[in-house]
């Protein structure tokens, strides 16, 4: 029916925003899999995760993992600053944007096996800081795709109210949900096939990427 068509038509726009949210919390789920388990037990996605490492290492004069963990921290805000200027302030809530999908670029960008263990840690902090950037962006209310802190609470709160939206309800288990399976996905790569684990959340990022220039011109259209 033409009724039902325009609706779907208007909604294709926050269908492809939300698909792609999910396919970056996958990947910081797996990120931070591989960079806890093979990077000397830091978070690179996860900075309430990586700031308690930080202090634990510190109160047990842990030299080398205050490092590691300050290299993700300074990657990380690095990313954060960096996205910030190109996709600018949240004050409107988009569905995509041109800026966005330049930043998003960057999360490609090399990251090879042959740096230094501190060098590899900051690029991937760098990576997942943009990352983030590029979600509180979107202004999706409790989302975010390197944590799911704020989302499990948004998500409770949200089922304790009777009035609470079911897509926000449904679109907060999934982003949980997805950020689970990509650790999941993570941790089962570097046992069962360590030398191409690095790959799985890379591989994502190139589908978003391949899938966001496909996006319909939606730079200037907000979200409902």
């Amino acid at each position: 029916m033409p009724g039902k068509r325009a609706i779907a038509d208007a909604n294709r726009p926050g269908v492809w925003r939300d698909g792609v949210l999910l396919a970056l919390t996958f990947a910081a789920g797996c990120v931070d899999a591989l960079s806890y388990l093979g990077l000397s037990h830091v978070f690179t996605a996860n900075m309430t995760g990586n700031a308690v490492l930080l202090g634990l290492a510190i109160g047990q004069t842990q030299e080398l993992q205050v490092a590691h963990s300050t290299a993700a921290i300074v990657g990380f805000v690095g990313g954060v600053v960096a996205a910030a200027k190109l996709v600018g302030p949240p004050r409107d809530r988009v569905v995509w944007s041109s800026r966005i999908t330049f930043a998003l670029g960057w999360l490609g960008g090399p990251r090879t096996a042959g740096h230094g263990l501190l060098v590899m840690i900051v690029l991937s902090g760098l990576a997942m800081g943009i990352q983030s950037a590029v979600a509180r962006r979107l202004a999706v209310p409790g989302i975010s795709t390197t944590y799911i802190t704020g989302t499990i609470t948004a998500l409770v709160a949200e089922l304790t109210s009777v009035s609470g939206a079911v897509g926000e309800r449904r679109r907060m288990t999934a982003v949980i949900g997805a950020l689970v399976t990509g650790a999941i996905t993570g941790g089962l790569m570097l046992t069962h096939a360590r030398a191409v684990a690095a790959f799985v959340p890379a591989l994502v990022v190139a589908v978003v990427l391949v899938a966001v220039v496909g996006f319909p011109r939606i730079a200037s259209e907000k979200a409902e």
